[in-house]
């Protein structure tokens, strides 16, 4: 969650034009905030390189991605973010590290559905057994009659890099909202 914070002084001609109720550092706040918004779910799959983009699968993070404007007195706070419980590592990076268990389990191909939704937990499957692959990683197999299907990597940690899409959209705003509102109060002086 990012907030831009305006703060006006109280005995200013500034603070006289909030009083009279001319909410204008509020709409261009709200008016940035939303803008600010549009620009994070743009950021979130499109632009950049391939490894700064996510993979939409449902596009659950970038509907998510809501702006709000609190005022209290010349205060003034925009604030962009995300509800869902993985917004943070994608805008940060981390690492995940398994909670109750001794691995984490990385689903492969054959342990999703075309939309790349997992079919189920590891310990979900049937006929399964473990080994290492060439590279000493463990993987969950499948048999099916004949046929051996690698299901699951199994890791002790995952590193996720951070990709931002809140603060970059938050920070192209910043100087637009400082000068449409030293331009609008400077029209106001004016008449």
């Amino acid at each position: 969650m990012f907030k831009l914070n305006i703060i006006t002084p109280k005995k200013s001609p500034v603070a006289r034009l909030i009083k009279e109720g001319s909410n204008i550092v509020r709409n261009i706040l709200n008016e940035q905030m939303g803008v600010a918004q549009r620009l994070a779910k743009e950021n979130v799959t499109g632009g950049g390189k391939a490894t700064n983009r996510l993979n939409v699968r449902s596009g659950r993070l970038r509907s998510s991605i809501t702006k709000k404007v609190i005022s209290k007195g010349t205060r003034h706070r925009g604030i962009i973010g995300s509800n869902v419980v993985y917004a943070r590592i994608h805008e940060e990076g981390g690492v995940i590290k398994p909670v109750s268990a001794k691995y984490l389990t990385i689903p492969l191909q054959a342990a999703k559905t075309r939309a790349g939704v997992v079919r189920g937990r590891a310990r979900d499957f049937q006929d399964t057994f473990f080994r290492h692959s060439k590279s000493k990683n463990l993987i969950l197999f499948q048999k099916k009659g004949d046929e051996i299907i690698p299901l699951f990597l199994l890791v002790k940690r995952v590193e996720i890099p951070a990709r931002p899409y809140l603060k970059p959209a938050l920070e192209k705003v910043i100087p637009v909202v400082t000068q449409k509102i030293a331009e609008r109060f400077a029209q106001e002086t004016e008449s």
